[in-house]
């Protein structure tokens, strides 16, 4: 998708948070806004009601770390924006709390 001229590209995020996560992600800045599935400040509260488990939520971190490279800004709901290592020991968090 284009919008004002720059290439935008966006996807579903099974249950990481609610049952309607998503990401947008703009390569040519190189920055991906991933709403409340990373927090550097707070962990989101998850919606169980809809879905959303701390398994879920790993994997959808592991699907944004595979869009990242080391450079790459990540823009939470909340908090300051992340670098590629912040989200990673952040998914490395909750996929502890899951095993």
């Amino acid at each position: 998708m284009t919008v004002g001229g720059d290439r935008l590209d966006y996807g579903y995020l099974l249950e990481p948070n609610t049952s309607g996560d998503i990401y947008v992600r703009f390569p040519g800045a190189n920055v991906i806004a991933v709403g409340d599935v990373a927090s550097p400040t707070r962990d989101p509260e998850l919606d169980y009601f809809t879905g959303a488990w701390i398994g879920g939520r790993a994997v959808a971190m592991d699907r944004l770390l595979a869009l990242c490279d080391d450079r790459t800004r990540i823009v939470p709901g909340f908090g300051p924006v992340m670098t590629k290592a912040e989200l990673k020991v952040e998914r490395d968090v909750m996929k502890t709390i899951y095993d």
